[in-house]
């Protein structure tokens, strides 16, 4: 009996590793470690009073976050493949062209980004500004930038693309040389896209496509026939690494040195945001435009198309809103290097206890995701990436619709119709009848999915 528990614990958290529920766990885990740290631990490294330690009230606020967002997933997830443990289905391109089918949108959307990386190069000696350690710098002046705008937005396009290729590639059968090939162009193009995230300085454009790539080869790997725990444990654990050396050296870039000042900058950069929430909560802190929906939906502040919308809203721009919690952050006694309230600590700032509420709201998009993930959907093979990134960045801020995550969705339109006119619609004639669906399942045309996606 114990044997057979144990067996289907090892199987549930394999099937449910990189779901929302497997990656809820993390920032979860987080949480819990600094509601417990001691306050004289916390004080020495982030330099502020710790009004987090064993505070139930916002514990009690953070557990009905999460459970609220795991119920969001519960009833839009538990609608999609009855075996969640299946492989998502093969696909098949028009004429067979498989290689070219990949490498098209890869190289396109690599080009406009290394033209991105040119002007970027162009319009500040950021390799000077990298080797004096003055990143920040950089940041700033990209901000703005003659590099800004359409440019900039291809950094995510090409983000995009590598996600939907990398999925593409493991559902089609590359013969040796065209997977050589195939994966000289990725490779490639991944490089393209790390050098440009690097150039901007923001960990917030690298992570994603680290944690968006580490999540897909995961979920293959959970999809295999015999799956080993220990390896999976010892990718995801090396993969944390990976990502959090690419924390640890943007802060180097940015003028971090000494190992007291990295370790302070990890805790500052994400339990720090666990106790600006408690500061919010007790009405020690106060943000200067709260409570106006700015943190709600980012991107209105971050386009200058809504500019008359955020007047209505009476908020500036994006860049501004930032600016103004640093001073609010030193007003409430705080360490105002680190400005990060987390997810929820913003949601609260807007809209107080009906934060689980959106929560739940969110959470039946992330389980609607996660199903056309597992089916193979263009929707599901860019979209969740980033939601999953957004969960794992629970300590960070609310930039699930900010205007990267816009931009993702205007590639999911344009890969929705180039996988339109390349992969062939699967028709399945005869398991309608022997499941018992209705004969209308028969004319239905579904490009790209098998059996278990059509329900």
């Amino acid at each position: 009996m114990n044997g057979r528990v144990i067996g289907y614990l090892r199987r549930s958290f394999i099937r449910h590793l990189v779901s929302p529920y497997g990656i809820a766990l993390v920032p979860s885990c987080l949480f819990l470690f600094a509601w417990l740290l001691p306050p004289g631990v916390y004080t020495r490294y982030i330099l502020e009073p710790d009004f987090l330690y064993r505070n139930m009230k916002v514990l009690v606020f953070f557990a009905f976050c999460v459970i609220a967002f795991l119920v969001g997933v519960r009833v839009t997830g538990s609608t999609g493949s009855q075996n969640q443990a299946s492989a998502p289905p093969k696909i098949h391109i028009r004429g067979g062209a498989s290689l070219t089918y990949l490498l098209v949108p890869l190289v396109l959307a690599g080009i406009l980004c290394l033209i991105y990386a040119v002007l970027l190069a162009g319009s500040t000696n950021f390799i000077a500004l990298l080797l004096s350690r003055r990143g920040a710098v950089v940041k700033q002046a990209i901000t703005g930038g003659p590099a800004s705008g359409y440019w900039g937005s291809t950094l995510f396009l090409l983000t995009g693309v590598l996600w939907w290729a990398a999925y593409r590639s493991r559902q089609l059968e590359l013969r040796r040389n065209s997977r050589a090939i195939f994966y000289t162009g990725f490779l490639a193009c991944f490089a393209i896209d790390v050098v440009t995230c690097l150039a901007t300085f923001d960990r917030t454009n690298l992570m994603p496509l680290l944690a968006g790539s580490t999540l897909i080869y995961l979920f293959f790997k959970t999809r295999g026939v015999r799956v080993k725990l220990a390896k999976l444990v010892g990718s995801g654990l090396a993969s944390g690494l990976a990502i959090t050396g690419a924390f640890v050296g943007l802060q180097f870039a940015r003028g971090a040195s000494q190992l007291d000042s990295i370790t302070a900058t990890i805790l500052g950069y994400t339990i720090s945001s666990f106790n600006r929430l408690a500061a919010l909560m007790l009405g020690v802190a106060h943000y200067v435009y709260q409570g106006r929906g700015g943190y709600l939906v980012a991107f209105l502040t971050e386009n200058e198309r809504f500019h008359a919308v955020r007047e209505q809203m009476g908020l500036p721009n994006s860049y501004q809103i930032w600016l103004a919690e640093f001073p609010a952050l030193q007003m409430s006694g705080l360490n105002s290097a680190y400005n990060w309230a987390g997810v929820f600590g913003y949601l609260y700032s807007d809209i107080g206890w009906w934060t689980p509420l959106y929560l739940f709201a969110v959470g039946l998009i992330a389980g609607w995701l996660w199903n056309r993930f597992r089916a193979g959907g263009i929707f599901g093979i860019v979209l969740y990436p980033w939601m999953a990134f957004w969960i794992l960045f629970w300590f960070g801020w609310n930039l699930l619709l900010d205007a990267r995550g816009v931009v993702l969705i205007e590639s999911v339109l344009l890969l929705l119709i180039y996988d339109k006119l390349h992969l062939l619609p699967v028709h399945r004639v005869n398991f309608p009848v022997a499941l018992g669906k209705s004969s209308w399942d028969l004319f239905r045309p579904v490009v790209g999915v098998g059996r278990d996606e059509i329900r």
